[in-house]
């Protein structure tokens, strides 16, 4: 599935028509969806992390995980003309696609909590599922409120169980998110137990982290005199 994202000053009949057009050209190869940032920036901006300033975009989706796998396959789109040439280009592998991501940075990987992006989410995810050890991973967004108050928790709790249970986080609205991390909402947290990757529902508080990994918590104080 291919979603083109537009500021395009035109009725939308006149690009949806455009698009089946092209969809037909391509004999099939691509479902074309059209969205216009004026009838639906917040939407795009949450699935997409782009706004109007970004000028027209196209994203080329797999359908049955978005919006967590959708690619950036933009490079000079004008107006909805530029999409056949385009989608012709990717097809032909003259064009690859970007995958969404936040810039990897030095101290991702330091904290008690990682940090994974796009670019790495794959490769993380595989040592976490291939590695015997527990985990807890939470999908979050900026400007979730739930995730701001969690997220201190994690990090407390990543510290206090003294690298016992991995702790991991990913911003989902700003990167691709491996398909075994799927979301509907934020923050959503999944959790490896025994060899076991499963959705955490319990109560999102330092005790009962403690009481669904069976862990010990041990406070700042005591950390900072082992020390």
């Amino acid at each position: 599935m291919v979603w083109y994202i537009h500021n395009d000053a035109l009725p939308t009949e006149e690009i949806s028509a455009h698009m089946t057009s092209a969809g037909e050209k391509l004999r099939g190869s691509y479902t074309i969806m059209h969205i216009s940032y004026e009838d639906h920036a917040a939407a795009i901006k949450q699935l997409f992390s782009v706004e109007p300033t970004d000028g027209n975009k196209m994203f080329l989706v797999a359908a049955e995980n978005f919006p967590e796998s959708n690619y950036d396959i933009t490079t000079d789109i004008n107006c909805h003309m530029d999409v056949l040439n385009q989608l012709e280009k990717v097809r032909n592998g003259e064009i690859t696609k970007k995958i969404k991501s936040q810039p990897i940075e030095a101290d991702h990987l330091t904290g008690d909590v990682k940090v994974m992006v796009g670019e790495n989410a794959d490769q993380i995810f595989e040592s976490i599922d291939k590695s015997s050890d527990d985990a807890i991973i939470m999908v979050h967004a900026s400007w979730c409120g739930h995730c701001k108050t969690f997220s201190p928790i994690l990090d407390e709790f990543a510290a206090a169980t003294l690298g016992k249970v991995n702790a991991y986080k990913i911003d989902g609205a700003d990167n691709y998110v491996p398909a075994e991390l799927a979301y509907t909402g934020f923050p959503t947290i999944y959790v490896k137990k025994d060899g076991q990757l499963d959705l955490y529902s319990g109560k999102r508080t330092l005790e009962d982290l403690a009481d669904f990994f069976n862990v010990q918590i041990v406070e700042q104080q005591q950390i900072d005199t082992d020390l």
